[in-house]
């Protein structure tokens, strides 16, 4: 009965064991996190799946306070990229590309990233 017992823990952490390694090999490592925003590369040139990339505007010119926004289009030309308090959670570069109006992001993981813009006009 005791060796039973054994038996049955012996196998129930063997499969506990190949299901955890299955959900290591399986589980995407590339999942789209950019629904309205063009993709961010590293710089080897593949996709780096984000969480969240955040953006805020500035309500007012030097109001400090700033609302977020859903889209890039809403930014016009009264609006510069605030390349201080743009920042990523877990340690991601983050920056602004002017031509193509898009977020660029140099990242090695998965990261939160926030970027803001100062109303200039």
């Amino acid at each position: 009965m005791i060796k039973r017992k054994i038996n049955l823990i012996v196998v129930g952490i063997i499969l506990l064991v190949l299901v955890i390694i299955a959900l290591i090999y399986f589980y995407p490592q590339n999942e789209m996190g950019l629904e309205n925003f063009d993709q961010a590369n590293n710089n080897s040139g593949d996709f780096v799946s984000t969480n969240t990339i955040t953006m805020f505007r500035e309500t007012g010119v030097n109001t400090g306070n700033y609302e977020e926004i859903w889209d890039n289009s809403l930014l016009t030309e009264d609006y510069v990229y605030n390349s201080e308090l743009s920042n990523c959670a877990n340690g991601s570069r983050v920056n602004w590309d002017t031509t193509k109006n898009k977020v660029l992001i140099e990242a090695i993981r998965p990261d939160n990233c926030y970027v803001y813009f100062d109303k200039i006009k």
